[in-house]
């Protein structure tokens, strides 16, 4: 970590084999994520469908790490 570009307010994701160095969350980003979370949530608790679920760290491929603001998994890849 200490070969990383150090930053406040910063963070970072590695997406193809690239850094990018990210800003923390905007206000507003914060606010307009929870209400899309909310209704996301709300609808999968109802459907029973998939789960939503609030800003996860995501290992898409050995050399992609990615933070969403969060996301909505069906049921049948939750296992």
């Amino acid at each position: 970590m200490e070969l990383l570009p150090q930053s406040e307010g910063t963070g970072h994701e590695l997406i193809n084999g690239e850094l990018f160095v990210i800003r923390s969350l905007h206000c507003r980003q914060q606010q307009i994520s929870r209400k899309v979370f909310a209704a996301l949530d709300a609808w999968s608790d109802s459907s029973g469908l998939g789960e939503a679920i609030l800003a996860p760290g995501i290992m898409l491929l050995d050399t992609d790490t990615v933070i969403p603001d969060g996301v909505l998994i069906g049921k049948q890849r939750l296992g």
